[in-house]
C-alpha cells in the first residue's frame, strides 16, 4: 500500500478517492508521493512524475481517476509521462438490469462505478423500466428487483465523488410488458408491451416517473426510452381512435413527454429506432443492413430539444458511415451513438462481435463528428452470464475514448489494471460459445452454452447443429482453465466457479443427445445402459452443482428477486435429464416397445446451421408453446 499525499483535490472528490484507494492500493496521507492536481481547461489530461512529486491534469472530473490509475500502472517509472485527449465529450456505460431480472446491488454498482473511473468513463445510465420504488404506485415493480429512493441517490453521491454523470434511463411508452400485465395498468394500454397514446393516465403516471428520476438523480439528463413500441396504435388505441399513421401517434405522444422533461428542466434523449421503424414495411426491421434517406417530414418534425440515439449492435465501417450522417440529419450534432458489448441471450458472451462492430463504430463516429457515446450492456430473456463477461466490450469503449485507435494489446493491459483480472481469463467466457469447428470465431453469434444446456435431452432441437462434431473435450478444457482462474484471481472466485461448473455440466449435456439418439437408433443397449446408469445420473449431480454455484455468483451480485426465474429453468434441465433416465430404462426393460421421441428426425433449427443465435428460452426448451 503506498501512500499519496493530494493537494488541489476538491472535497467532492474526497469518498471517491478513499474507496479508489481501498480498491486500487494507495491510502492519502502525509509523506509518500506528492500529487498535485490542476485543470487543464482543455479536454485532456496528463500525468507527470519527477521522483517523489506527481502533476496530475484533468480536464473534467473523471480525468482524475484514470491519471491515478495510470500512474499507479507505471508506479515503478520515476519519470513516468502520459497525456491523453478525449475524443467524444461523454462516454460511458449503460446498464441493463431490468429486462435481465438481475439488477445490481448497490455494492455491485459501487464495484463497476469504480471500475468505470478507472477507464475513464464519465457517464453510468441504470436502464430500469418498472425496477424502481414509484410513490404510491404498489403494483410498479410488485415482486421485481428494484431500487429504492434511497438505493438510487446512494448510487448518485458515490459516482459523483468519482467524476461520473448518473443519467436516469426509463421506459415511457414502449418496453412496460411487466408493469402493463398488472391492472393499474392494463386498464390505459394500447398493447401488452406499450401504454396508451393520448389517455391522461399515461401522463400521470410518465410524470410520476419522470418526478422521482428528478427528486433522486444530479443529472440534467433523462433518457426517456421511446424504442420498440410494438404494434403502436393498431391495439385498444385504433379500437377508441381509428386508424392513424404510427408516426403521428408517436409524435403526439412525445411532445406530452417532452412537456413533462420541459417542467423538470431535463434535457431528454431517446432512442431513434422508431423513426426508422415507421420507414419500413415491417416494424420489426431495424437497420437489417439496408439504407435510405429520411423523408423530409420525419427530418422536420423531429423535436430541437431531444437528443437522438442511434444504436447499432450489429455492422460495419461502411454502413456506420452512411448511417451517423443520415441520422445527424434529425438531431444534429446532439446526435449520441450507443453500440453494445454482447454478452445477451447466453451464458457466455460475444466477444469477436462486440470487439469488431465496435470498433469500427467508434471510428466511424470520431470520423463523422459524433461527440457522445455509450456502450450498452443488455439482459434480455433474463440474464444468464456473469455482469463481467462484458467488461473487455466497455474497456474498448474507454481505450477508443482516448485513442485514435486502440490495439487489443493496449485495451488487454489497461483492463488488466482496471479490473483486477486478466483480460484473457474474462474474454475466456467467449468460449463457451466460440467452438472452432462449427461457429468458427463466432461473429454470427450464437449461444451453444444456452442452447444445448437448456435444450431437453430427448427432443434434441439443435442436436442436428453439432453434425458430426462433439463438444466434450471442448467443455472439458474450460473446465480446466477455468479452475485455474477461480484460484489466481479471488476477487472473481465466484464467477470463476460458475463457469468452471458450467463447463462441467455441458462437458456432458452438450453431446448426450446425440449419444442417445444414436444409441438408440443403431439398438446399442449396452450404451444405452451405461447412459442411463452412469451419465445421467452424474450429469444430473452437475446440473446441481451448476445451480448452486450459478445461485452463489447471482446472490453475490445481484439482488435476491430474479433468481426465482433461473431456478424454474434449472429445475426443468434437472427433470428433464430424470425423465431420459426413466424413458430409457423404461424402454430397456420392456415396459415400453420404444421412445417415440428419438424416432423423430433431427432437422437444423430453422433450417440453419449451427446452434443458434439470440434464441429466448422458450424457443429453446420446447418446439411447444411454453
Amino acid at each position: 500500500m503506498i501512500t499519496l499525499h493530494f493537494s488541489g483535490i476538491e472535497e467532492r472528490f474526497l469518498p471517491g478517492l478513499r474507496a479508489f484507494g481501498e480498491r486500487y492500493g494507495f491510502v492519502s496521507g502525509e509523506g509518500g508521493l506528492s500529487v498535485s492536481v490542476v485543470k487543464t481547461g482543455e479536454p485532456r489530461l496528463f500525468v507527470r512524475r519527477a521522483g517523489g512529486d506527481v502533476e496530475i491534469g484533468v480536464g473534467k472530473p473523471v480525468h482524475l481517476f484514470r491519471a491515478l490509475g495510470l500512474l499507479l500502472e507505471q508506479i515503478g517509472d520515476e519519470n513516468y509521462a502520459i497525456a491523453e485527449t478525449d475524443r467524444f465529450e461523454h462516454n460511458g456505460l449503460m446498464y441493463d438490469g431490468s429486462q435481465a431480472s438481475s439488477l445490481l446491488t448497490v455494492g455491485s454498482c459501487k464495484r463497476f462505478l469504480l471500475t468505470l473511473a478507472a477507464m475513464g468513463l464519465d457517464t453510468f445510465l441504470l436502464y430500469t423500466e418498472n425496477t424502481f420504488d414509484l410513490p404510491d404506485e404498489p403494483y410498479w415493480g410488485y415482486m421485481r428487483p428494484r431500487y429504492t429512493e434511497a438505493d438510487l441517490r446512494e448510487i448518485d453521491d458515490f459516482a459523483f465523488s468519482l467524476g461520473i454523470e448518473v443519467i436516469p434511463c426509463v421506459q415511457t411508452l414502449g418496453h412496460l410488458s411487466e408493469a402493463i400485465k398488472w391492472r393499474p395498468y392494463s386498464e390505459f394500454s394500447d398493447t401488452p408491451s406499450t401504454l396508451l397514446v393520448g389517455d391522461e393516465r399515461t401522463y400521470a403516471l410518465c410524470e410520476k416517473i419522470v418526478g422521482t428520476m428528478s427528486r433522486v438523480f444530479r443529472s440534467g439528463r433523462i433518457h426517456i426510452g421511446l424504442d420498440e413500441a410494438w404494434g403502436l396504435g393498431r391495439g385498444n388505441y385504433l379500437n377508441a381512435n381509428g386508424f392513424r399513421p404510427v408516426f403521428d401517434v408517436m409524435c403526439e405522444h412525445l411532445d406530452r413527454i417532452l412537456a413533462i422533461t420541459r417542467k423538470y428542466g431535463y434535457t431528454p434523449m431517446m432512442w431513434g429506432d422508431m423513426f426508422v421503424r415507421v420507414c419500413q414495411k415491417n416494424e420489426t426491421d431495424y437497420l437489417e443492413g439496408s439504407f435510405f434517406e429520411f423523408p423530409r417530414e420525419i427530418r422536420e418534425k423531429v423535436p430541437k430539444d431531444v437528443q437522438i440515439v442511434y444504436w447499432d449492435y450489429y455492422n460495419r465501417r461502411e454502413y456506420y458511415d452512411k448511417w451517423i450522417p443520415e441520422y445527424k440529419k434529425l438531431c444534429g450534432d446532439r446526435l449520441i451513438f450507443s453500440g453494445c458489448s454482447r454478452n445477451v441471450r447466453t451464458f457466455g458472451s460475444h466477444h469477436t462481435r462486440t470487439f469488431l462492430t465496435s470498433r469500427d463504430a467508434l471510428l466511424s463516429c470520431k470520423a463523422n463528428g459524433v461527440r457522445e457515446v455509450f456502450c450498452t450492456v443488455w439482459g434480455d430473456d433474463h440474464r444468464e452470464s456473469s455482469p463481467f463477461a462484458a467488461l473487455p466490450g466497455v474497456q474498448l469503449f474507454a481505450e477508443q475514448e482516448y485513442r485514435d485507435d486502440a490495439t487489443e494489446e493496449e485495451i488487454a493491459r489497461r483492463f488488466d489494471f482496471c479490473t483486477g483480472v486478466g483480460y484473457e481469463a474474462i474474454k475466456g467466457i467467449s468460449r463457451f460459445d466460440q467452438i472452432e469447428e462449427i461457429n468458427g470465431d463466432n461473429y454470427g453469434v450464437q449461444s451453444p452454452s444456452k442452447t444445448l444446456l437448456w435444450q431437453n435431452i430427448l427432443l434434441g432441437l439443435f442436436d442436428a447443429g453439432l453434425g458430426e462434431h462433439r463438444v466434450s473435450e471442448h467443455y472439458r478444457a474450460l473446465s480446466r482453465d477455468f479452475k485455474t482462474y477461480e484460484k489466481k484471481y479471488p476477487a472473481y472466485a465466484s464467477t470463476f466457479a460458475f463457469y468452471r461448473a458450467l463447463a462441467d455440466a455441458l462437458a456432458i449435456k452438450g453431446d448426450i443427445g446425440v449419444r442417445i439418439t444414436a444409441a438408440y437408433r443403431e439398438n446399442d443397449r449396452a450404451e444405452l445402459k451405461k447412459i442411463a446408469e452412469s451419465d445421467l445420473p452424474e450429469l444430473e449431480e452437475r446440473l446441481e452443482t451448476l445451480r448452486r454455484a450459478h445461485q452463489a455468483d447471482f446472490y453475490a451480485t445481484c439482488k435476491p428477486i430474479g433468481w426465482e426465474i433461473l431456478d424454474v429453468r434449472y429445475g426443468g434441465a434437472i427433470a428433464g435429464a430424470r425423465t431420459a433416465k426413466t424413458r430409457i430404462e423404461d424402454y430397456l426393460s420392456g415396459k415400453i416397445e420404444g421412445i417415440p421421441e428419438l424416432e423423430e428426425p433431427r432437422r437444423l433449427y430453422n433450417g440453419e446451421k449451427g446452434l443458434g443465435s439470440s434464441m429466448d428460452y422458450r424457443r429453446i426448451v420446447s418446439a411447444s408453446n411454453l
